[in-house]
């Protein structure tokens, strides 16, 4: 298969830029928080082994490898925070009856989070690492990944974290009980799908 000049200069382009923007990243953190939520839906199991690893312990092992990320909590069910407590550094007790309730309550004040499921165990750090910059540079209330079909991932974005409480007490306001419907309330920017992020690091290789 023969592959155009400019398709391939477009490809350099873009990775020029990429490691442009991490590295600045690196060399100029700022900490933030990320926020994992645990609230399983149906079928869901947030401690499955994965090579005999709880599947949330990877989640947090891998932001924590991320520069700015300096804190991780997890947002765990009222009676579940014994079995939790045994597999991450920070669980909190949360009651709610929704996954959009239990993230209006684990929100910090004032500060940039990072929000991600426990089912996320492929999280990448340089990709964390990336969006960070990306968000911060950005001047959105949100900086939300988009897929390749225009499906945005609200669990796996940075937001600023007065803006997303005002997101989510609209949504409950609304009974929502579906995070995605946090895109039709918050002022978000979505510079890069994932998959085009991924698919220009595999082509490295």
């Amino acid at each position: 298969m023969k592959i155009s000049h400019n398709f391939m200069l477009n490809i350099k382009i873009f990775q020029s830029r990429f490691m442009e923007r991490l590295i600045r990243g690196l060399t100029s953190p700022q900490p933030m928080q990320a926020i994992i939520l645990a609230f399983p839906g149906k079928g869901e199991d947030y401690l499955a082994q994965i090579n005999g690893e709880p599947m949330i312990r990877i989640v947090e092992r891998r932001l924590l490898l991320s520069k700015r990320i300096d804190t991780v909590y997890t947002a765990v069910p009222k009676g579940q925070l014994r079995r939790y407590s045994l597999h991450v550094s920070n669980p909190v007790r949360i009651r709610a009856r929704s996954k959009p309730g239990a993230l209006y309550k684990a929100l910090p004040k004032a500060r940039a989070v990072f929000l991600i499921e426990g089912n996320m165990p492929l999280v990448m750090p340089f990709l964390v690492n990336y969006l960070s910059t990306l968000f911060l540079e950005g001047g959105a209330d949100a900086l939300i990944p988009v897929w390749k079909d225009g499906t945005p991932e609200v669990t796996h974005a940075f937001y600023d974290a007065p803006a997303l409480r005002n997101a989510v007490e609209a949504c409950l306001a609304e009974n929502k009980r579906r995070l995605s419907i946090i895109t039709a309330l918050i002022n978000y920017k979505h510079d890069l799908g994932m998959r085009q992020i991924c698919i220009c690091f595999v082509m490295n290789y």
